[in-house]
């Protein structure tokens, strides 16, 4: 069994992950992302992964007309003409006459839903038969915008429970303080780095907490942006083009920047995280009646 998959799919309007690509060919697994190899971070410009995906079947010496399964996240809209074109005309994964596409379509491409992907990597990595699952992120991908979904895997099929839509999630709180403290949202891993340096502020954690309400259907995160920053025309370096950074400009104003401008960067970073944390942790007590199973992954 040969199984071939790319984020985003191809043609698909998306920009909210890195792009990459995966095969598994029997027992081998190889994996890469696009902008180790195009050297620019936050790749934005290309519309799939391809060189990445190509220089994997160049390594495990196989052809896209050898893939048995296509999968791809979930997209906005499924175009016709648009996969033809990639598998026909770019990739030569399909060979037929064009009248023959969907039927071969519809049997070697698959679509799995941005919180579902999370899931099964936690599911399957665990080894569990059975289990709960969490996943909470910053607003999935167009083709599934659901920030939050909590259910039960069990004899080979996921079912969800409970699940929230929508941008106001912890998810983008975390991301908001990233954004306070001069970084992009999307590497707010460097705000749990910086908040071992910090001290906890107790009148900053009620001012965040204020903003956010947890319900067993998701968190909430009052999110507010007071305005959109300016493009910036002094970074953009043809080598190293980075989206995130020309046309959006850091910190920005935002309900999160207001009340916590007069601390230090380090104190914010912890304060954040510790309301960060607790608040996932008091969803996890709400959660934790609507299922039996003992063992839970994230």
């Amino acid at each position: 069994m040969i199984i071939a998959s790319m984020y985003p799919a191809p043609y698909d309007v998306q920009d909210r992950h890195d792009q990459n690509s995966a095969l598994i060919v029997d027992d081998k697994i190889y994996a890469y992302e696009e902008e180790k190899i195009t050297s620019v971070r936050n790749e934005s410009t290309v519309r799939f992964p391809e060189r990445s995906l190509m220089i994997g079947m160049k390594e495990l010496n196989i052809y896209p007309k050898d893939v048995d399964l296509w999968v791809f996240p979930k997209p906005l809209e499924i175009d016709l003409e648009s996969m033809y074109l990639f598998f026909s005309w770019i990739v030569k994964a399909y060979l037929g006459d064009k009248d023959s596409f969907e039927k071969w379509f519809k049997k070697k491409v698959k679509f799995v839903p941005h919180q579902i992907a999370h899931a099964s990597l936690a599911v399957y990595g665990s080894k569990f038969d059975e289990c709960a699952f969490l996943c909470l992120d910053g607003g999935g991908d167009l083709g599934d915008p659901r920030n939050f979904i909590f259910g039960e895997y069990s004899n080979d099929k996921f079912k969800v429970l409970k699940n929230n839509k929508g941008l106001k999630n912890i998810g983008v709180f975390h991301s908001m303080i990233a954004d306070s403290l001069g970084y992009p949202g999307d590497e707010n891993g460097k705000v749990s780095g910086l908040s071992g340096y910090g001290k906890v502020q107790p009148e900053l954690v009620k001012r965040f907490e204020d903003f956010i309400e947890i319900k067993s259907n998701g968190i909430i995160f009052d999110r507010k942006r007071y305005g959109f920053t300016s493009v910036n025309l002094q970074k953009i370096k043809p080598k190293e083009y980075n989206r995130g950074k020309i046309f959006n400009s850091y910190p920005s104003d935002t309900n999160i920047l207001r009340v916590s401008s007069s601390y230090l960067p380090h104190d914010i970073a912890a304060t954040g995280e510790i309301v960060f944390v607790n608040s996932i942790l008091s969803l996890l007590k709400q959660l934790k009646k609507y299922t039996k199973l003992k063992k839970i992954v994230f």
